[in-house]
């Protein structure tokens, strides 16, 4: 994401491909090591190979909202519709889970 702009005007797609959906919320598998001696290391240790992401209710409806056609302003909308008050504060809480979905390469932005 560029620094330049504006994170609500930006529109999120997915990138990471859902893997169950445990009491109906969103849930993503990642390898944990990414170089040859991070897994050779983990197998030593007996490291588990992947983490799993769970979201919890409001990051799954989010999720559910990431079409790759709706801003995270028209998200943020929906969200504050649909969770009222239990969103509060929004901006923040969506900003916080955008950056982190897009580090972790579940979402990128157009």
């Amino acid at each position: 994401m560029m620094q330049s702009q504006n994170l609500f005007d930006l529109v999120p797609e997915r990138v990471a491909i859902e893997v169950s959906r445990p009491e109906g919320k969103a849930c993503f598998e990642f390898p944990r090591f990414k170089s040859g001696p991070g897994r050779f290391f983990g197998s030593i240790f007996r490291a588990s190979e992947t983490i799993k992401v769970n979201l919890d209710e409001m990051g799954t409806a989010v999720w559910d909202m990431v079409d790759g056609r709706r801003s995270v302003s028209t998200i943020a909308e929906a969200i504050d519709g649909h969770f009222g008050e239990r969103a509060q504060p929004t901006g923040p809480r969506l900003a916080a889970l955008f950056r982190i979905m897009e580090r972790n390469r579940i979402i990128r932005f157009k």
